[in-house]
This record gives C-alpha cells, structure tokens and sequence, in this order.
C-alpha cells in the first residue's frame, strides 16, 4: 500500500466524521514522534514539542 500524506484539514475531517462531538480541538502535524531506542514513545519529549507548538499558535 502506498504512502499517503494527509494534512491537517484532512485529518481533522476524519477525526470529526469518526468521532463527531469527542473529535480533538486542536491537532499538532509533526512529521517523526519522538522514540527511544526500543521504538517506544518519548511522551515528555513529545508533550513539550506539543506545548511549544500550542503557545506559538496562541502568540500569533
């Protein structure tokens, strides 16, 4: 199956036809979720590259 790129419009389509009124309010497009060596997530890491991305949103 081939690669398919979504972006962030399409994804929140999905999201809300799947999940309707429970849909995320805000989605956050990295292109690599941070893992450790074993392929497990760095969710410190990663709630920090979410928050810095929240805040320069709310700044602009």
């Amino acid at each position: 199956m081939p690669a398919t790129v979504a972006g962030e419009d399409d994804l929140r389509a999905f999201a809300i036809a799947r999940l309707g009124a429970r849909a995320p309010r805000r989605l956050v497009v990295r292109g690599r979720i941070p893992r450790t060596a074993q392929g497990k997530v760095v969710r410190d890491e990663l709630m920090r590259i979410v928050r810095t991305v929240l805040m320069d949103r709310r700044a602009k």
